[in-house]
């Protein structure tokens, strides 16, 4: 979002939004963790009440012409003193029925209809989407004099509504901040949907509401992570004082030698489930690079990718410790056949519990886990569902137990 703009609002209601300034952010030293920053640890205003229930008047028009339009509140300051806080808002029409498909409360993302930035109007060309942070309401008292309708035309009075919103913003947003030339670059990857948590805080009228949407946050390093289909809204990184902040770090990087953050339309990726890895490693970064002088440093990787044709046996082994019985004799004649056949017994074994389990999970299991669009496994990737798989398999085949009637319906689906 820019630093400085106007919502529209909407064309059944009077109240204007004035222009709305940039909030100042909490003083930190450095930059703060992601994490810390979507917490929103100087906004969040979570109120305890009631409900508050307003009617949306889509004929205020005719009844507001010889009042004054309400400014909004200009600082976070003002808007706390003026409006007391609600936790959850609910919105009907002149039916008595809900809209927005029911209550909207803190926290929820919703869509605000774009209005004017530096003047000029930008409803067809920008989408606005914010955080709610705060719900405020206040009873403006009629002036004297005014007219009212008869007894059996006058409603309650309704009172007047603002949120507290942190807004996102798209790609085409990036150029109304300054950032530095690494972090725009950093940037370049977003594709359609895709958006950045900032810390840019505006409070809107309600009349500027179109509706709740759901924004998914995208944990990169996370192999629990909703799926997110292609158009899908979502966001993975914030700007905080004019600098972006995510959860690519050396740590999480694919190698020493790449910098480079995950472009989901371009980019496939692979899934190291070691627990002393976790990363994620584009496909070319796996391969063995000829030019490199010394071979044993980045391009040695202890990675395994799991072909389809790999047997699952090995899979979930991977992480079980060899099966072998120990004599007090060493590794005399007298002990070695034995340790061979306790082996062969045991992969036989094995071997057979595989073909009983569920099509399904068997085909899941071996297969690689990958992400980008390309990859066939979407966005987020298959780590969920294809771990999930493993820890079945690996249920039955090295632990020797059964799958539940309950494991056995979430592997089909």
């Amino acid at each position: 979002m820019p630093k400085i703009k106007t919502a529209k609002p909407s064309r059944m209601s009077t109240a204007k939004s004035s222009a709305k300034l940039k909030s100042k952010s909490r003083s930190v030293g450095g930059l703060p963790a992601l994490d810390e920053i979507l917490d929103l640890p100087d906004e969040l205003e979570l109120a305890r009440g009631p409900l508050l229930r307003v009617k949306f008047q889509a004929n205020s028009n005719e009844d507001s012409d010889d009042e004054d339009p309400l400014e909004l509140p200009q600082t976070r300051d003002e808007l706390k003193r003026l409006y007391k806080p609600f936790p959850k808002l609910e919105i009907y029409d002149d039916n008595g029925d809900a809209m927005f498909d029911g209550p909207i409360q803190v926290l929820d993302y919703v869509h605000i209809r774009a209005g004017e930035v530096a003047g000029q109007l930008v409803e067809d060309s920008e989408q606005w989407y914010g955080q709610i942070t705060y719900i405020g309401a206040r009873h403006v008292p009629k002036k004297k004099g005014q007219k009212g309708k008869t007894e059996k035309e006058e409603e309650p009075d309704q009172p007047d509504v603002c949120l507290r919103v942190a807004w996102f913003y798209d790609h085409g947003m990036l150029s109304q901040r300054t950032l530095l030339p690494d972090d725009r670059r950093s940037c370049s990857n977003m594709i359609p949907g895709e958006l950045i948590f900032s810390d840019h805080y505006d409070t809107v009228h309600l009349s500027s509401v179109l509706g709740r949407v759901d924004i998914r946050f995208f944990n990169e390093i996370s192999t629990t992570q909703v799926p997110i289909a292609p158009g899908e809204l979502f966001y993975r990184r914030a700007i905080f004082r004019d600098r972006v902040v995510s959860q690519h770090t050396a740590k999480t990087q694919c190698t020493a030698k790449c910098k480079l953050p995950y472009k989901p339309d371009r980019d496939i990726q692979h899934f190291c489930q070691r627990i002393s890895c976790r990363r994620w490693f584009h496909t070319s970064c796996l391969e063995p690079n000829p030019q490199a002088k010394n071979r044993s440093e980045d391009w040695m990787i202890d990675y395994e990718l799991p072909p389809e044709e790999q047997q699952l046996v090995d899979i979930v082994s991977s992480r079980s410790k060899p099966n072998k019985k120990v004599s007090k004799f060493g590794n005399s004649s007298e002990t070695e056949g034995e340790v061979e056949v306790e082996e062969t017994t045991s992969l036989q074994r094995r071997l057979a519990l595989v073909r009983q389990l569920p099509p399904q999970v068997r085909n899941l299991a071996t297969s690689a886990i990958t992400r980008g669009i390309d990859s066939g496994q979407g966005i987020v990737g298959g780590a969920y569902t294809i771990l999930q798989a493993r820890w079945l398999a690996r249920k039955v085949v090295i632990e020797g137990g059964t799958l539940t009637r309950e494991e056995e319906e979430d592997s089909v689906e």
